[in-house]
């Protein structure tokens, strides 16, 4: 967790994904989160959620719990959202910005 921490604030991921969502469960928490989980398991979205809302890690992340249908939608805004494009010489995320209603 403290590794993804540390990469998340390196590349300052806060300002592109932390815009995207203003109300409710903080989307930067549930990326890290996800990140941190995908790193070790691997496993499905459903399972980094039940993950996710083991007491120590929502502490750390200082979060509440959740439904994990919190956790797919969050992954749906980010996949509407933002393009990730690879090529061999580098990688870069695209995101649009967010419409204010």
């Amino acid at each position: 967790m403290l590794m993804v921490d540390d990469l998340y604030e390196r590349f300052d991921l806060a300002a592109v994904i932390g815009r995207h969502k203003d109300k409710g469960i903080s989307l930067d928490a549930l990326v890290r989160g996800m990140l941190a989980y995908k790193l070790g398991d691997n496993f499905s979205v459903l399972q980094a959620g039940e993950w996710l809302n083991r007491p120590e890690v929502l502490d750390h992340y200082e979060l509440r719990s959740f439904n994990v249908k919190t956790l797919y939608r969050a992954v749906e805004t980010l996949e509407a959202r933002c393009q990730l494009s690879k090529s061999s010489e580098n990688q870069s995320v695209k995101c649009q910005s967010q419409d204010k209603r």
